[in-house]
């Protein structure tokens, strides 16, 4: 009997199933690549730029789009989701460099309608004098970005004092104290941290597979949030009212036991890193003679009881956290640090409106009500522009 022909039907087997795999992943990687040019990302609000010192930042002089809200995102030539400024300071302007993650960057707001802009509009009327307050927040930076963007960025931008945004839902208990443990961008979108360190070949190969597959960065991002037109919300209802998508929910159930499932006061250890990291900022602005302050941005699950108690699974369930926390824990260990805080937890919790989206971000109402309030936190604080 002739071995050949059944050899031959062996690898007629092996080769054609193995064939048609590899023609569905190459048409599969074709059609994303046709879809998405930019790297495959969950994400479409901004372009980013890798960089060795913070992992990533916005890249100077692009454009971004919030599909959920119809709105654009352009950056300066500095990088930032601002309008372009001189990078010499004109005399008698009077500068504030506002640093932060998305909450600071305005994510689903028009670019006017950021807490930033609308604080530039509030103190030029209320000083009489012009006032550039420059808007260098980042979505998903943490403490760690912020102080090493001054450092190495911000400290050039002729600050007259400096506003760190801390968002308590990610930052206060943020462990990120090394680039290697940041995200950086691939071709203008944010990728999943690969630690430098590692030099096994499953993580080089990893590396290299989100580098240059579709198919790899959809695989490895299927679980982040998107935020589909038409969900946002919020703006102008009552604060304990509206509707809230399943994927809202899921997101900001994560949060809520993370940072909230517990009943007393947090231990400090767990804020420590995100405070030591604006000790650091502090000890940089101070080097540059430049006052800093950080303003505490609540969740809104930390002011919502509907929203609340639908996440944590009942209002039964609610007395197993505790959302006045951890404000009062980081306003005690920054004022330890010399470093002036404003907390908005009470403001937002004596409005009745509801000023946040259904993405988990401040509405253009919860931008200009912060606004408000660092105004007049500031205003008292503020030395007459030289």
């Amino acid at each position: 009997m002739n071995p050949r022909p059944q050899a031959t039907r062996r690898s007629f087997y092996v080769l054609v199933p193995l064939g048609a795999v590899l023609f569905t992943l190459l048409a599969a990687e074709l059609l994303l690549a046709l879809l998405w040019p930019v790297p495959f990302a969950s994400e479409s609000n901004m372009y980013y730029l890798a960089d060795p010192e913070l992992g990533y930042r916005l890249k100077p002089e692009s454009i971004g789009w919030f599909p959920a809200a119809g709105e654009i995102g352009r950056t300066n030539r500095h990088g930032l989701r601002d309008d372009e400024f001189p990078a010499e300071k004109p005399p008698g302007e009077l500068r504030i460099l506002a640093i932060g993650d998305s909450f600071t960057m305005g994510t689903e707001v028009a670019q006017d309608e950021t807490y930033a802009q609308v604080l530039e509009q509030l103190l030029a009327q209320d000083l009489g004098t012009p006032v550039q307050v420059m808007n260098a927040g980042v979505g998903g930076w943490a403490p760690f970005h912020y102080a090493r963007y001054f450092e190495r960025y911000g400290c050039h931008l002729g600050a007259d004092l400096v506003v760190v945004g801390l968002f308590v839902g990610n930052d206060a208990y943020n462990p990120i104290d090394a680039v290697e443990m940041s995200r950086t961008a691939v071709d203008g979108r944010r990728v999943q941290p690969i630690s430098a360190r590692d030099d096994r070949f499953a993580t080089r190969a990893r590396l290299w597979l989100y580098a240059h597959s579709h198919l790899a960065r959809r695989f490895w991002n299927r679980n982040l949030f998107v935020v589909e037109p038409g969900d946002l919300g919020g703006e102008g209802e009552p604060r304990d009212g509206g509707h809230f998508p399943s994927r809202y929910l899921q997101i900001q159930a994560r949060k809520a036991k993370t940072v909230w499932a517990r009943s007393g006061r947090p231990p400090r250890s767990r804020a420590r890193n995100a405070i030591e990291q604006i000790a650091t900022l502090k000890r940089v602005a101070d080097a540059w003679r430049v006052p800093l302050y950080v303003v505490l941005i609540p969740d809104e699950n930390q002011v919502n009881r509907k929203l609340a108690s639908l996440v944590v699974g009942g209002t039964s369930e609610l007395s197993r956290y505790d959302f006045s926390q951890p404000q009062p824990t980081l306003v005690e260990m920054l004022a330890e640090r010399g470093i002036e805080s404003l907390d908005l937890l009470p403001f937002f919790e004596a409005d009745p409106r509801r000023l946040y989206q259904n993405d988990s971000h401040f509405s253009p109402a919860g931008h200009r009500f912060a606004a408000e309030r660092i105004r007049d936190f500031l205003l008292p604080r503020i030395e007459p522009a030289g």
